[in-house]
């Protein structure tokens, strides 16, 4: 916990706050910063660092809210297809932050409360490090594409394991609720 102005904050409320600030505006021009252009090297460091958020954060309840927007962000085609191989391996290391940081049991229950957010997002991430690892150029980025698509792997079982516990459990339930 953390004070501010006399009031108790946690950093991951902090961290909320700084990660929405920053993946607004980022394709647009403004004081001369042109982050998909030739400011491509901050570009990279912000997603890099919006990455190691995500990784702070894992598997506590808000990282699922970080991983939207952040998600929305890494799926535009300016940054998942960025000419500069930097940006496009920070997008990678961010994808692979999301991964290992969303909890794979808040994944199966927005599957079982219809809400599909999450798993587009998620699906996004699986087509794209394919396409990565099956076109990009660079050796790093397969490289790195290759390691996200096995920790999507890993959150997949993780989920489907989560939704079998859950229909077992839902089973128990009316079970005994029948008896």
């Amino acid at each position: 916990m953390m004070m501010w102005n006399g009031r108790r904050i946690s950093f991951l409320r902090l961290q909320l706050r700084l990660c929405f600030q920053l993946c607004r505006g980022f394709d647009k021009k403004s004081h001369g910063v042109d982050f998909l252009g030739r400011d491509f090297i901050v570009l990279g460091k912000l997603i890099h660092m919006l990455g190691t958020c995500m990784k702070c954060s894992a598997m506590h309840p808000e990282a699922s809210t970080l991983a939207l927007p952040l998600l929305d962000m890494l799926s535009s085609r300016d940054i998942s297809r960025h000419v500069e191989a930097y940006v496009r391996k920070s997008v990678l290391f961010a994808a692979s932050c999301i991964l290992v940081a969303v909890n794979p049991a808040y994944v199966a229950s927005s599957l079982v409360e219809g809400s599909s957010e999450m798993s587009r997002g998620l699906e996004w991430v699986r087509t794209w490090a394919i396409s990565v690892a099956e076109s990009d150029t660079d050796k790093e980025c397969y490289m790195m594409a290759m390691a996200c698509l096995q920790l999507h792997s890993e959150i997949a079982l993780q989920t489907s394991r989560a939704l079998e516990s859950s229909d077992t459990n839902t089973i128990c339930y009316l079970t005994l609720k029948c008896v």
